[in-house]
């Protein structure tokens, strides 16, 4: 594993603490575990949750942006920001990238894509529409 990613996974599991799994294959690095979070949007009441995901960070990151994969199974089925292969569709991929640029980083990853996400769904389970 590359020092830089070592670095960034380190202060990645300092704040999220639950991501306790690591696991390195030929191509990939893949990080997985709990994420609790609390997290809220303008004019809407903070919402809280905990989800299990798997983090898979290719090689090629940061040119590539990692995959997510909530392995719990707590997210329906008809939920429609969800692949067919079980990766979170964050925003589209300019989008995605443009939130990543603001913290370019794992920390930044999760906290401005990963949580954000965990968040809307959250919402619109609680409250049948999206907070954005």
């Amino acid at each position: 594993m590359r020092k830089e990613l070592t670095v960034q996974i380190a202060e990645l599991r300092q704040v999220h603490k639950g991501l306790t799994e690591i696991a390195e294959t030929k191509n990939e690095t893949v990080l997985s575990g709990s994420l609790p979070f609390e997290a809220s949007a303008d004019g809407h009441s903070p919402v809280t949750g905990c989800f299990e995901i798997e983090l898979i960070i290719p090689d090629e990151y940061p040119k590539i942006l990692p995959q997510v994969r909530e392995i719990g199974g707590k997210i329906d089925s008809n939920y429609n920001h969800v692949y067919q292969d079980g990766r979170l569709c964050l925003a589209v991929p300019i989008e995605e990238r443009r939130i990543f640029r603001e913290q370019p980083s794992l920390l930044g990853f999760v906290n401005k894509l990963v949580v954000p996400f965990f968040f809307g769904y959250n919402h619109w389970k609680a409250y049948g529409e999206h907070p954005f």
